[in-house]
């Protein structure tokens, strides 16, 4: 709307405005998240397709040969060459096996049906403490159900996963810390009213390390822009501490 058109509605003019460019600032950026995801989609799809055809199918081929070779030993009756054959299945069989539980951890997180969001998550900061003794890796939850929505705990859970392997491959930091807890919307977020308002609760994630953290320059990179995603799929938000050279802090409220 033009402003200064009427002095009595200026100051309406200015805010219709301004509520005009903010939509359509986020109507920009909805476009560029939904076009990335694809694009991490298809790249994740183009992954498991060259493992499945480089890795898996060779092993198979393998198999089929030595099984084969079996059955030439049992036609020609040559039985003690059998053991040798059936040896090599054995370890072509385990290593199949390996690499699928391998790609299954890539699509589901380890252990999130088994032993529920909680113990899944003490479980990868005590991974990260067994690779990286030198860092202090500590974990806080609060208020975690276990009826929370399965695409929330996957949430949580790749949001948390996704951080702490920034703080082990970037920050080189003496210590790192996970916080997940049950929130009310209110209390959650204060620069974004919004979220007070559609739910009355909200799960808040919080993962701060102390170690050299990122320059203002610094744009997210595929792991973070995915977090982001994330959290906005789920009518979240985001934001991103960086205390150059003092450490990161990456926290995320999620309603439910």
């Amino acid at each position: 709307m033009p402003e200064g058109a009427v002095p009595e509605l200026d100051r309406i003019h200015k805010r219709f405005n301004q509520m005009a460019g903010v939509l359509c600032s986020t109507r920009d950026r909805e476009r560029t998240l939904s076009s990335h995801l694809v694009d991490v989609q298809e790249a994740e799809r183009r992954g498991l397709a060259r493992e499945l055809h480089d890795d898996l199918a060779p092993l198979l081929f393998t198999a089929s040969v030595y099984l084969t070779t079996i059955q030439n030993h049992l036609q020609s009756r040559r039985y003690g060459d059998i053991p040798e054959s059936l040896v090599a299945i054995e370890h072509t069989v385990a290593e199949l096996q390996g690499r699928i539980r391998a790609m299954l951890r890539r699509l589901r997180p380890q252990g999130l049906d088994e032993l529920g969001l909680d113990q899944a998550l003490r479980d990868l900061v005590k991974t990260w403490r067994s690779r990286q003794s030198q860092t202090d890796w500590t974990i806080e939850m609060s208020g975690l159900r276990d009826d929370l929505d399965d695409t929330l705990r996957v949430t949580i859970y790749r949001i948390v996963q996704e951080c702490l392997t920034n703080v082990a491959r970037h920050a080189g930091a003496r210590q790192a810390s996970v916080r997940v807890a049950v929130v009310p919307a209110g209390e959650a977020i204060v620069d974004t009213p919004r979220l007070a308002v559609c739910r009355p609760r909200m799960v808040e994630i919080q993962v701060k390390d102390n170690g050299k953290g990122m320059g203002p320059e610094v744009a997210f990179g595929l792991g973070l822009t995915g977090i982001e995603e994330r959290v906005q799929a789920l009518g979240g938000a985001l934001t991103l501490t960086k205390r150059h050279p003092q450490g990161l802090c990456v926290r995320a409220w999620i309603p439910f």
